[in-house]
């Protein structure tokens, strides 16, 4: 049994991050757990290096997790990576497993952040070589710096399809394709929230703009 903290998080992404720095400011104990080898979660995934293959520049989101990182190394929250949970009791109790083995930890106040999951629909040769989920995609531009594919069919929806597609362009490659399978009532009903993410709204247009400056089929 680990010591006992204030503030457990589950999740080293950006918003489990900026919530353990700030439960920290106000001198509250917290401990930070992850699978990953180290904080920035999808969003902000840090690159391990090409396995033989191009390397590609720096993504704008790399800097911005080198810079995260930074933060949380600099506070005094205390991190676990590489630590997958396989059961959260009341108390709290939460049991681990890692490059140690199993490990137990207990905290006041639980905070879960764990993210999102892909949704991948299975369609007829889904599996094939070649075929990839958009989450597997992304994984490969920012954590290998290499292409999924110089010439890809690009097809989902929201905008982590945007994102691969302007990925793949940035590293040199050209989508053959790009298919939104989102309708445009779906896009209409989605522009409020769109525009109170002014930031982020920006983000998905510049990904959408350099797709079609391509002149990429959509």
């Amino acid at each position: 049994m680990n010591s006992r903290v204030e503030l457990a998080v589950l999740g080293a992404g950006p918003a489990g991050v900026a919530a353990a720095l700030a439960a920290s400011e106000c001198n509250v104990s917290v401990l930070i757990l992850d699978r990953s080898a180290s904080a920035g979660g999808q969003v902000y995934r840090r690159p391990t290096g090409p396995l033989g293959a191009q390397q590609l520049k720096k993504w704008p989101d790399e800097v911005k997790g080198e810079r995260l990182r930074e933060q949380l190394r600099s506070s005094a929250v205390s991190c676990r990576f590489g630590q997958a949970v396989w059961s959260v009791e009341r108390g709290f109790r939460v049991d681990t497993v890692g490059p140690e083995g199993l490990e137990t930890w207990e905290a006041e106040r639980l905070l879960v952040a764990s993210g999102t999951t892909e949704r991948v629909i299975p369609f007829p040769g889904w599996t094939l070589p070649g075929v990839m989920g958009l989450a597997a995609a992304t994984a490969l531009l920012k954590s290998q710096r290499v292409l999924p594919g110089e010439r890809p069919v690009v097809a989902g929806s929201g905008p982590l399809l945007w994102a691969v597609a302007s990925g793949i362009i940035a590293g040199g490659g050209m989508p053959a394709a790009v298919i939104d399978l989102a309708d445009t009532r779906r896009w209409v009903s989605s522009l409020p929230a769109l525009f109170s993410r002014p930031t982020d709204l920006l983000k998905g247009l510049g990904w959408m703009h350099s797709v079609r400056r391509k002149q990429v089929p959509v």
